[in-house]
């Protein structure tokens, strides 16, 4: 690894010395080598000992990056009965309605103001499961089990 286009909204010229910081990678530092639309091309001034420990780091965001792509493509559906339950808590049970499902979770919106913690573990209808974010009038969960692949259809009741 001899040179990195970063892409940046940053005012460069070719030649100067640029310093980029990237979470989880670390400084970078380097001569700016060409702009181009989305940024520029810096040729990095890395010692023989960062190389090895960079190019790892790098490797391991582009895994990380790749494995966050193939999990949301699991293909998702809209079934026709969005109707849903939520308990948790005992018997803390809320209204709650299907915006898109695939095997392995859901985002669904939720009729009341109370929203349960994002990591709680809850029921959606008889399939148990977590939440794994908020969203604006509503939770997204992934669930314990996935679906299974034979009853996944538009008709499945929750």
């Amino acid at each position: 690894m001899k040179s990195a286009d970063i892409i940046a909204n940053a005012e460069v010229e070719v030649g100067e010395t640029a310093v980029c910081f990237l979470t989880n990678i670390g400084i970078l530092l380097g001569r700016v080598t060409k702009i181009t639309a989305e940024g520029f091309t810096l040729d990095l001034y890395l010692p023989e000992f960062r190389r090895g420990p960079v190019a790892a780091r790098l490797e391991w965001h582009a895994r990380r990056c790749a494995q966050t792509v193939e999990l949301r493509a699991a293909p998702r559906i809209v079934p026709i009965h969005r109707s849903v339950e939520i308990k948790f808590a005992q018997d803390i049970v809320l209204r709650g309605e299907i915006l898109n499902l695939s095997r392995t979770g859901a985002a669904i919106s939720l009729s009341s103001s109370t929203v349960p913690f994002v990591g709680t573990r809850i029921k959606v209808g008889v399939h148990y499961a977590t939440i794994v974010r908020h969203l604006e009038g509503g939770i997204a969960v992934q669930f314990c089990e996935p679906l299974a692949a034979n009853c996944f259809d538009e008709q499945i009741r929750l």
